[in-house]
Parts: C-alpha cells; structure tokens; sequence
C-alpha cells in the first residue's frame, strides 16, 4: 500500500456527532496544545503527555470533506497542507528498521491527518489490531528504546526559511524519545530516521531538516551540527524559522 489510504478504519467509533461539537473540541485541543512551551513550532514530548486522553467519544468525519485519514508518502507541499491542522504540522508514524513490522503499521511512513486524529494513539487505535493501545503501551513502542518498534515525530514545512544548506524552504522534522538515561537520541537514531523520511517526503528530500524540540535534543544538536551535517544531516533551531 502506497500514497495515500482514504478509508475508515474498521473499530472507530461513528457517533456522528453535529458539526458544533467538532468545533468545540477544536478549541479543546487548541487550549491543550497552549499549554505546552513550544512558541509555535512543533513539540518532541506532546505525546508522551499526551497519549494518556481518552479516545472515546472521537467524531464520525468519515464525510466526503475528510480527506485521507493518513498518506503513506507526501509528494508534495500540497499534500502535507491537505494533512496539516491549524499550527501546519503533521504527525508521522515510521517502523524501527530491523525490528519485526506491528501490523498494521507496516509501510515506511504513516503520516496522520491532524484534522481527524490530533495525536498519535488516537489514530493508532483506529485500527482493530491496536484498539487497546493504552498510554503505556504508547511510551513503550514509541519512547523507549529498548522496547520501540515505530519513531514517531512530525513535520512542517517552511517555505520561507532557508535551509541551512540548500537553499530556499525547508520542511523540519521532530522525533520523540524519553529524555532520560539511555532513552535519549543519539546520532544514530537520527541517521537513521532522516533516512525513512527522505524516501517519504518525496517532494523535499534534499531539504529536510531536523528540528530538536527539547533542552537535551537543543543542546546535542548545537555540539553535533557539523558532524550530523557531515553525515547528511541539516539541523535547524527554532530561533532561525521564519
């Protein structure tokens, strides 16, 4: 399966409701999203915050007007907008190479529509096989090394700020990890996640830039830019987005 999926996944709950109550937890989750620290650029730990909303009375918006509920690649700028909720970012789901494929997140890349799911273990429990996620179990296949077998972050796109190294626009990237311990990222799991999402962001490959989103991730981008650059990796901060 490849490109986009415009289906509704079998075990999500279609209670239909009216139109202002699809608004009204808009503004939920725009108060929510307030409240993290991120001066509008995408947060690494949203979901390890998160993940732990219940999911029980998601929206039937399955209509015409939905959209695709996730796309497997983006092609274009176009098709991540079409993706993107109102502060522009999407949400991606990608297997951990050389650990055995959870179906049925089995393609290189999911990214999620923010307009239909607003975090990770909402669109994961859409799928029968993974509607009995809980937040642990998020932490645990997501977060943790020892124990993760999907990265999960998101991406943006800018198309006025310069990539450090190619010229014109630039579409950041995210990946969460716990902040403790061994848990953390290390130049490898960069490596590593650049590659999934170079062949996924199929419209700005060359202009992918890695966006850290925490103190830790700040301060070991700023000691690691050259050599991650070095490596093929371009590191922006969020003091250069325009």
């Amino acid at each position: 399966m490849t490109g986009l999926s415009r289906f509704r996944p079998k075990g999500l709950p279609g209670n239909g409701l009216p139109i202002r109550l699809l608004a009204a937890a808009a503004v939920i989750s725009a108060c929510e999203s307030a409240k993290q620290d991120d001066a509008g650029v995408l947060d690494g730990g949203v979901d390890a915050r998160d993940a732990e909303q219940s999911d029980a009375d998601l929206p039937d918006v399955s209509g015409p007007d939905a959209g695709p509920w996730f796309m497997t690649t983006l092609t274009s700028s176009g098709a991540l907008a079409g993706l993107a909720g109102p502060t522009g970012d999407v949400k991606y789901l990608s297997p951990v190479a050389g650990v055995t494929p959870r179906p049925p997140i089995t393609e290189p890349c999911y990214f999620q529509n923010m307009n239909v799911f607003d975090y990770h273990l909402r669109f994961l429990r859409s799928f029968t096989e993974l509607s009995t996620l809980t937040a642990t179990d998020y932490r645990d296949l997501v977060l943790r090394r020892p124990t993760r077998i999907w990265w999960g972050g998101g991406v943006k796109h800018y198309p006025a700020t310069p990539h450090p190294s190619a010229g014109q626009g630039v579409t950041v990237w995210t990946v969460y990890h716990e902040v403790a311990g061994a848990d953390r990222l290390s130049s490898d799991d960069l490596v590593a996640v650049h590659s999934i999402l170079s062949e996924c962001v199929g419209f700005s490959p060359d202009r992918l830039a890695f966006l850290p989103t925490d103190p830790f991730q700040t301060t070991f981008a700023r000691q690691e830019r050259a050599a991650l650059l070095g490596r093929g990796i371009a590191v922006i901060f969020a003091e250069e987005l325009r």
